[in-house]
């Protein structure tokens, strides 16, 4: 019986037989097999370079509206709990912009779904300013906490509300203190990560010819990617780890003040990622100029440190004079903690910049050194105000809570301890103690909380006063104004 080439063959299948039917390979020629080969090589290459896609791309609307629309969700059937509701947007909104206070309480006035999950976080977070709440052993919040913990596990796929649900748990975790901060807000961060990127969050999205409707959805989505981008920055500078979602920074919009809200909490917010953007290229700066395993990238990409460190300086320069012709320097009288935090934002940024060239013998090293201590200065006296005004309950609000505080004050210390400036080492030492105590990370080695609670009972809190340099001495005006 002829087979027809096929394999098995359908004599063989029709008759149960074994079918032997061997095919003759395919002869190649040299000059196929070579360029194969080639094809695989340069796409492998191609993915282990990753070059970065232009900046002008863009996804037109219609692409997106699809990814905006509600999709399958676990939707909230309880009352609604308005006062804990009110007091996120009293509290966590100025400072964490990532909703549209208007459509928000819109949606639930008339009665379209809200997502469970999202709205489980935002009472948890919210619960530490709730009085109504009896003291137990349990944390304030945490059987929403509990509950937005089930939902999240019973979450099909990423949705921008699971975006700002996690977001709001990782605020959550930062007013509390038990044990596994660092980890669990790392957890919680990869998944933010994760999301964003699914969610396609880092990818400019044209505004053209959008509803309404669509453009608060659009809004929320930029207002999200740059809350997450902050978060990414400071967690991977104080952790020391690479940045994840840099690149987006190059083509999503700045977010926008949108109709019914107020105004200067989202100009604050935009300043803000100025800063941090000014952050992250300056740890990348520093990366290349004291990493050696990038001593052969640099040669090769003939990067210039001088120009790079002239480019930075011009451009926190340019970022710090847009925040202070928009803000005022902090004052007792007229207390902002949205300026108070970006303030100290500026001021350790310009610590970061100038302490690898300050404190050396030299002229040059002598000017650096000058906008280091008065930025050390700086920030003692933000920390001051802020604690004169009893607004520590306002250092929860902002991103990254307290912890990101420390590692501020921590960059002004440096300062002291290098220039020896024991007496406003020791003006600083009893903040750093107090807001130490209730930090969310309860993690230390033994050694280390010895000596920080014997540094505790050796410090006067109440008669500490803070160092006020001369007006007329001011480095910060000669570069920064």
């Amino acid at each position: 019986v002829k087979c027809d080439g096929l394999l098995p063959c359908a004599h063989c299948i029709k008759h149960r037989l074994v079918c032997i039917f061997t095919p003759k390979p395919i002869k190649t020629s040299p000059v196929e097999a070579k360029l194969k080969k080639m094809g695989k090589v340069l796409e492998q290459l191609s993915i282990l370079l990753d070059p970065k896609e232009p900046t002008n791309k863009t996804t037109p609307a219609n692409e997106v509206l699809e990814e905006i629309k509600p999709r399958q969700e676990i939707y909230n059937t309880e009352p609604i709990q308005a006062h804990l509701l009110a007091l996120y947007f009293d509290y966590i909104d100025p400072l964490l912009p990532i909703l549209h206070k208007p459509s928000f309480y819109s949606q639930i006035e008339n009665g379209y779904p809200v997502s469970s999950l999202l709205l489980n976080a935002i009472y948890c977070v919210s619960s530490r300013w709730d009085m109504n709440i009896p003291t137990t052993g349990e944390p304030r919040g945490w059987n929403y906490y509990q509950k937005a913990m089930c939902l999240l596990e019973d979450q099909n796929e990423s949705q921008l509300s699971t975006v700002q649900a996690l977001l709001l748990l990782l605020k959550y975790n930062e007013h509390i203190r038990r044990p596994g901060f660092l980890w669990r807000t790392r957890y919680y961060f990869q998944m933010v990560v994760c999301m964003s990127k699914n969610l396609g969050l880092e990818h400019h999205v044209s505004m053209e010819a959008v509803s309404p409707e669509y453009a608060i959805e659009l809004e929320k989505r930029k207002r999200t990617f740059w809350a997450a981008y902050c978060y990414d920055v400071m967690m991977s500078i104080e952790y020391g780890t690479q940045f994840h979602l840099i690149k987006g920074k190059e083509k999503v919009e700045d977010p926008q003040p949108l109709y019914e809200e107020d105004q200067k909490k989202i100009i604050h917010f935009i300043l803000l990622t100025k800063i941090v953007c000014c952050q992250e290229k300056i740890t990348e700066f520093l990366r290349r100029k004291l990493d050696p395993q990038l001593t052969v990238t640099n040669y090769l990409t003939e990067w210039n440190e001088q120009e790079a460190l002239s480019e930075l300086t011009q451009q926190l320069k340019k970022s710090i004079a847009l925040v202070f012709s928009l803000t005022c320097f902090p004052q007792q009288n007229n207390m902002s903690y949205a300026v108070c935090f970006l303030s100290l934002a500026c001021y350790y940024a310009i610590i970061t910049l100038h302490r690898p060239l300050a404190f050396k013998d030299t002229d040059e090293s002598e000017t650096h050194t000058q906008y280091c201590k008065e930025a050390a200065f700086n920030i003692q006296r933000i920390m001051h105000i802020v604690l004169e005004s009893e607004a520590t309950e306002d250092m929860y609000c902002s991103i990254r809570g307290i912890p990101q505080i420390l590692h501020y004050l921590s960059a002004a210390m440096t300062v002291f301890k290098e220039t020896g400036d024991q007496n406003e080492l020791n003006t600083l030492l009893p903040i750093v103690y107090r807001l130490a105590s209730i930090s969310p990370v309860t993690e230390m080695p033994k050694s280390d909380s010895n000596t920080f609670y014997d540094g505790m009972q050796n410090f006067d809190f109440q008669n500490s006063q803070p160092y006020i340099p001369p007006a007329n001495t001011s480095f910060m005006n000669l570069l920064y104004n």
